[in-house]
């Protein structure tokens, strides 16, 4: 009932602040009070998400016994996500246990979505959209990976503005919780990259730096989510990523139609696209296509929000 009843919040606070104050003010105070709680919402529930008792005897516990070292004093071979186990290490220093990490990754991930919401003509809209995939499902179920995909949302944004430096930081730092988050370099293609030899230069760098160091955790990701070391379910994967696909599907058929900047129709376009050849992967790689969903539901809130 309660998640029911939360899932209305950003439609009836959006509508109640429009009757109350003018426009700018509704709207900062919409963004404000949505963030916050979104924020308690994520980040403070207890015993909630697939992932939850995996970070807390695996992350957390594993930490518990390196909280009176240095950061850099623990085990290179604990740091398989470096992002997250620095947010894991201080949260533990602070007292804050599993609560402190869940609060600053849902941080990002809010901000993004409130942030590509503001880009929308239905801010309120976008967000309900949000809501029960990306911000529940993901956000409480798959932390570092919903951390990598708000980082995501905000390097597309960094490239529909055309601040290309931020695209590339922003990727960087999303890889810092999940390395798969390099993915997004991706949407460089949106640009005309062998016109721009300085971003094809660093973005290449980029892709084989973390190529090169990750070598074995790519190859250990393929083995297991693609190859014949498949040993995981993802129940109610055809659900899910047939929205996103449905998604792709409307770009296609009314992108014309669409008032869109370049930058904004290439993106989508990929996104798109890629959805349709990742289709191929429903029944012989159906979690490895559960989680690669995460990264393509940006095309839900983008075409549903119109």
């Amino acid at each position: 009932m309660f998640y029911l009843a939360s899932y209305f919040v950003p439609f009836l606070l959006y509508y109640s602040l429009k009757n109350f104050f003018k426009k700018n003010k509704s709207d900062y105070l919409f963004y404000i009070l949505i963030f916050i709680f979104l924020l308690f919402f994520i980040g403070l529930r207890h015993e909630v998400g697939g992932d939850w008792a995996w970070y807390i005897f695996t992350q957390l516990g594993n930490q518990e016994s390196n909280l009176d070292k240095g950061f850099f004093d623990i085990p290179k071979d604990s740091k398989s996500d470096i992002g997250y186990l620095a947010i894991s290490h201080f949260s533990l220093k602070l007292d804050m246990g599993i609560y402190g990490v869940n609060l600053f990754c849902a941080f990002f991930l809010i901000y993004s979505i409130l942030k590509y919401s503001s880009l929308q003509r239905l801010p309120w809209l976008t967000i309900m959209i949000a809501f029960p995939y990306i911000l529940v499902v993901c956000g409480m179920g798959y932390v570092r990976q919903a951390t990598a995909l708000g980082f995501g949302i905000l390097a597309i944004i960094s490239l529909i503005k055309e601040k290309k430096l931020y695209f590339l930081l922003y990727i960087m730092a999303a890889c810092l919780f999940h390395k798969t988050a390099i993915f997004f370099l991706i949407y460089l293609f949106s640009y005309n990259l062998f016109k721009n030899k300085y971003l094809l230069i660093i973005s290449s760098i980029i892709g084989i730096l973390f190529l090169s160091i990750f070598f074995d955790m790519y190859k250990h990701l393929i083995y297991y989510y693609i190859g014949p070391g498949q040993y995981m379910s993802s129940s109610g994967y055809l659900f899910r990523y047939s929205i996103t696909f449905i998604s792709a599907i409307l770009f296609f058929i009314f992108y014309k139609n669409l008032s869109l900047s370049d930058a904004e129709k290439n993106i989508y376009f990929i996104n798109s696209g890629l959805v349709l050849l990742f289709s191929f992967f429903l029944f012989f790689a159906p979690v490895f296509l559960d989680r690669i969903n995460i990264y393509l539901s940006i095309i839900q809130l983008f075409i549903f929000s119109r």
